[in-house]
């Protein structure tokens, strides 16, 4: 739970004059400044609001972050991150877990990591054997669901109401995506959604739309595999978990940075 702190004061008329200097403002107007600080190892945001009109000021204090998950960050990106991920979690000391899809893009990309979207447009309609083998980009990643997969217009789902699992190949150290569930017809159905990673590190929500989104990245090691259920509510019938714009947090292997290097290197050499 956040600690929050709130405190009002109240400005005599006489030092309204002192007050302008440091935060320029006219009558009838506000004025606010922001600090950061890092105070028993938590980042919090210090914000100080003038009403002049009223010769009121609040001070607001609040937690933003816990440190050890802006470690990827640094100079100006760090105090950015400190706002923004307050839509994100720590389930472990190196998973971090996102419900905000423009806060995952900006952890993993400070992160160091490459983001390659794997939509399902370029797949046919239909039933599709297990396991299903692909690549996004330099990603291989592979699908299986007892009973068979099934795509229907770019959305990717199982042939059964039963979990579906992705297992992914060296180099992902995030995923993300829409995750939710749908009926026989491929229609959205408001149902609990459970996302599993090989590690342990889950996330459980209430979904109602295919728009939601949910995400991990990992500070440690590469994510292997995530595994994907829903359950409808009480009173309905069996779910399909069903996916859609599947994102990957990708960073290639040492080996692989040094070849492509080398591969700029000899392609450098031949346009001389």
């Amino acid at each position: 739970m956040a600690e929050w702190s709130v405190r009002f004061f109240m400005f005599q008329k006489s030092r309204v004059p002192r007050v302008r200097p440091k935060v320029p403002c006219g009558p009838g107007r506000a004025a606010a400044k922001t600090t950061f600080v890092v105070r028993a190892g938590r980042v919090w945001e210090l914000r100080k609001v003038w009403f002049l009109f009223l010769g009121r000021a609040a001070e607001f204090r609040w937690p933003l972050l816990p440190e050890r998950v802006m470690n990827p960050v640094s100079g100006f990106a760090s105090a950015f991150a400190a706002v923004a991920l307050v839509g994100a979690s720590s389930a472990s000391a190196s998973v971090v877990t996102f419900t905000q899809q423009f806060v995952w893009e900006f952890y993993v990309t400070n992160a160091g990591s490459s983001i390659f979207v794997e939509d399902f447009n370029s797949l046919a309609d239909g039933f599709y054997p297990d396991p299903f083998n692909s690549a996004t980009g330099p990603v291989n990643w592979s699908a299986t669901a007892s009973g068979g997969l099934f795509v229907d217009s770019g959305v990717f789902s199982t042939n059964s109401p039963t979990a579906l699992t992705f297992s992914f190949g060296t180099g992902v150290q995030g995923v993300g995506g829409n995750f939710f569930a749908t009926d026989v017809n491929f229609n959205v159905v408001p149902s609990i959604v459970t996302l599993s990673l090989a590690d342990g590190t889950s996330y459980v929500g209430f979904v109602d739309s295919n728009t939601a989104f949910t995400g991990f990245y990992s500070n440690g090691a590469a994510v292997t595999s995530m595994s994907v259920s829903a359950a409808g509510l009480p009173g309905g019938s069996g779910v399909y978990p069903s996916v859609d714009n599947l994102r990957f947090a990708f960073i290639p292997a040492p080996g692989a940075i040094a070849l492509l290097g080398l591969a700029g290197l000899v392609g450098a050499r031949r346009r001389r």
